[in-house]
């Protein structure tokens, strides 16, 4: 579920806005276990939620940010390794290696 995300995610782990059903149909889930999923790595902070609304009030999928442990520059934001495109999309491997490490388990 969480390398979903990330495929949907920039090279930083930001800016990621995919809906519950389409995580739920990537991860071979139901909509409820993306919930459930996502408010445990919420709460562990392996990412944040940004709810959205469209303007006429309606909502619409959250944005999503991934907290993984990438190098920092000088300026001290992360940086991914060179060869990770940042064409905010599924070909974002350094990110999902990054992914591939978490541990833990999902009550």
């Amino acid at each position: 579920m969480l390398i979903s995300i990330a495929y949907c995610a920039d090279k930083y782990g930001e800016n990621a806005w995919p809906g519950q059903q389409s995580i739920a149909d990537d991860a071979s889930m139901s909509v409820r276990s993306v919930q459930r999923h996502t408010e445990w790595l919420e709460k562990h902070g392996y990412l944040t939620r940004e709810r959205r609304n469209r303007t006429n009030g309606t909502r619409t999928s959250d944005r999503y940010t991934l907290h993984m442990p990438l190098p920092e520059n000088s300026a001290g934001r992360r940086q991914p390794d060179s060869l990770s495109p940042d064409n905010g999309g599924r070909d974002n491997m350094t990110l999902v290696s990054g992914l591939l490490t978490v541990r833990g388990t999902v009550s």
